[in-house]
């Protein structure tokens, strides 16, 4: 009996520290499925200084955006075609398909944008590494 006790309570500490690996992966997962789609609404309602606010070097740097050129630029269109989430390497891909259109030009287009997102432990949020779509030189 003696020795079942302290195997117990190791079992018992086992299962414990698997859960909690699991809680705080599935919270990572919730964070990135909600900073995606909270980008993809940026776009979408045209806050692209919102949407560049996720903008991230993976060093930790902010990504400066030139926003302006974006001005006559309406997205009429955003979905996520495929998202990757990485968990153990705290990384993340997504392909989106936007529907835009320039107000001077009147023409839809469509762009595929391939983001890679990360995730930093210490402020607890996901970033895109990378630039907004080139909805100026991309598109069909």
């Amino acid at each position: 009996m003696v020795l079942k006790t302290p195997l117990i309570g190791l079992l018992v500490v086992v299962v414990v520290l698997t859960a909690c690996g699991s809680i705080k992966e599935r919270e990572e997962i919730n964070a990135f499925t909600k900073a995606s789609r909270d980008y993809g609404r940026m776009l979408r309602w045209r806050s692209y200084d919102g949407a560049a606010s996720f903008l991230r070097a993976r060093d930790g740097a902010p990504i400066a955006v030139d926003i302006a050129p974006l001005k006559d630029i309406r997205v009429t269109a955003y979905k996520i075609i495929r998202s990757e989430v990485r968990p153990d390497e705290d990384a993340a891909t997504v392909t989106a398909m936007i529907d835009y259109y320039n107000e001077r030009e009147n023409r839809v287009k469509t762009l595929t944008d391939e983001q890679d997102w990360w995730y930093d432990p210490a402020s607890e949020h996901w970033f895109l590494d990378g630039q907004l779509p080139d909805f100026l030189h991309k598109g069909r």
